[in-house]
């Protein structure tokens, strides 16, 4: 899905403070890959997961921005049936997503 926005916000922190920013988009997905692409062409400032954009920093294709502010942490939930939740598979893909989360936060923690 792609569309074209009015205003919105986006969280930001440094070390001391936080900060909320009004923005106003011109381009609003929800593919972070299209988002991706889209900022490597010129379409505007991105707020993309350093993972999907280190090699893109790198080569010097996206340039960042803000480098003393990050983004806010924040929750993410495992939506599942119930009839799945004993599932051993489910619990493997629930276990490994944890440990990749927790190895892309600073801390390791």
């Amino acid at each position: 899905m792609v569309a074209v926005a009015a205003v919105s916000a986006i969280r930001l922190a440094s070390t001391s403070t936080n900060h909320l920013a009004a923005v106003s988009p011109r381009l609003i997905t929800s593919n972070i890959e299209t988002l991706r692409k889209a900022a490597i062409r010129g379409v505007g400032v991105a707020q993309l997961p350093e993972h999907l954009c280190a090699e893109a920093i790198a080569d010097g294709r996206l340039v960042r921005v803000l480098p003393d502010l990050t983004t806010l942490a924040g929750m993410m939930y495992a939506v599942f049936s119930r009839e799945t939740v004993k599932a051993p598979a489910l619990r493997a893909f629930l276990d490994h997503m944890v440990a990749e989360f927790r190895a892309l936060l600073p801390s390791g923690r």
